[in-house]
């Protein structure tokens, strides 16, 4: 009567599940041959299956919480993101290695564990305690790795292709050469990670906190930054060109300190970014757009700053030894002195543009008076620099400053400004 009963119960379930219906928590279902069964992306918490024959079913994306599974066949089971936390297995439960080991990860710890190349490729691991884990070598691609506890972790090698790593701890893992190919690691925790020559293409970096951490040689190409916590990270050699940088509406990611030493930041919209005391020696920061940049004690010693957008740029005692500048705008920034540009190496391609005809420093127009921030709070030397205002010939191209304009137009009898070459009005 029992095993009628209990045909019953399974005939409806199997019923209800082939109408669509997922839902069935607490179901009693011990003591019953479900041999191959589909029962994938259902709710089966604190089911009963104890005693029961489910080998080679389809449990992938099951959640089987607190389901009692003591005594169960689940040899050759699909449980493909199957959530097993709080599942009661014992040593009669025949369950394939790989699935043992990732119950007993998600519900025992696993700190310290020795799980050097380990298989556990598209499992559910959300929340598991792996601090301190040996992991070298281990696939989990594709894992579900939200909120775990990764620190101190070595994770070299390792694949991660596709994991999703959301508001987990790596903070001082080692992640050397791991594949994070399309990982997720928005809101995780990676200060004082090494990711040395990892791959983080297609990576989603949001709110993500890369303090001090090395990502020396590592490849971002096409990674999504959004509101990303890089202060003093080394991202020697890297390639940022091709990153993905939304900051619309938020701050700029504070690069101050960050080691940018031969990074490729080329054609990055870098707008009001801190980049106080970085060093962006040899950097490749060619059409970049680095208006309204804090450079302050920047090291941009032979940085390439070619057709480098620099309007109110800060580069108050920044080390411009040897950077490329043709067709920069050196004279549009803020605070830089003739000794700074005295000690480039490059100072006949970034000197402060000149009159053609009286040979003095001409200044772009700001409000009336110059874009350069002399430093000066001296009226007269303000004055003296409005009657340098630079003006450019629209028909000879001459460059020449208000004063020398201003000449011209007396000479021609207007009272205006003329070029003093070929005596077009310009004002």
């Amino acid at each position: 009567m029992n095993s009628i009963k209990k045909m019953i119960e399974i005939s409806k379930v199997l019923k209800k599940y082939k109408a669509g219906e997922r839902d069935f928590p607490y179901v009693n279902l011990s003591k019953s041959n479900l041999v191959g069964v589909d029962l994938s992306e259902a709710n089966l918490l604190g089911a009963r299956f104890e005693e029961s024959n489910l080998s080679n079913a389809d449990l992938r994306y099951t959640k089987l919480e607190d389901t009692d599974l003591r005594g169960a066949n689940l040899s050759g089971a699909k449980l493909k993101y199957s959530n097993l936390k709080g599942a009661k297995l014992d040593e009669t439960t025949q369950i394939d290695a790989k699935y043992r080991l990732v119950w007993e990860i998600v519900n025992q710890g696993a700190t310290e564990r020795d799980l050097c190349g380990a298989d556990l490729r598209e499992t559910k691991l959300y929340g598991a305690n792996l601090k301190g884990s040996d992991i070298r070598n281990a696939n989990l691609s594709g894992a579900a790795l939200d909120g775990a506890d990764l620190r101190e972790a070595n994770l070299q090698g390792a694949d991660l292709c596709g994991a999703r790593l959301n508001k987990a701890n790596l903070r001082n893992a080692n992640l050397e050469r791991a594949n994070l190919y399309d990982a997720r690691l928005n809101n995780a925790d990676l200060r004082k990670a090494t990711l040395k020559y990892a791959d983080l293409r297609d990576v989603a970096l949001f709110e993500t906190n890369l303090e001090e951490a090395n990502l020396e040689g590592a490849n971002l190409k096409n990674a999504y930054f959004k509101k990303v916590a890089l202060h003093r990270v080394n991202l020697t050699g890297v390639d940022l060109s091709e990153v993905r940088c939304d900051h619309y509406g938020y701050a700029w990611p504070d690069w101050s300190e960050a080691n940018l030493s031969k990074a490729n930041l080329r054609g990055l919209d870098l707008i009001g970014s801190d980049m106080h005391k970085a060093n962006l020696s040899g950097a490749d920061l060619r059409e970049a757009n680095l208006v309204g940049a804090d450079l302050r004690k920047a090291d941009l010693s032979g940085a390439d700053l070619r057709e480098a957008s620099l309007e109110d740029a800060n580069l108050e005692g920044a080390n411009l030894r040897g950077i490329k500048l043709q067709g920069g705008e050196l004279d549009k920034a803020k605070h830089v002195t003739e000794t700074q540009l005295a000690e480039s190496k490059t100072l006949e391609s970034t000197t402060m543009p000149t009159c053609n005809f009286c040979g003095e420093q001409v200044y772009e127009r700001k409000g009336g008076l110059s874009i350069i921030d002399s430093g000066s709070t001296n009226l007269f030397d303000k004055l003296k620099e409005a009657s340098k205002r630079k003006f450019t010939c629209p028909s000879c191209s001459s460059v020449f400053c208000l004063e020398c304009g201003n000449k011209k137009g007396k000479q021609l009898g207007t009272g205006s400004t003329h070029c003093p070459k070929c005596g077009t009005k310009v004002l």
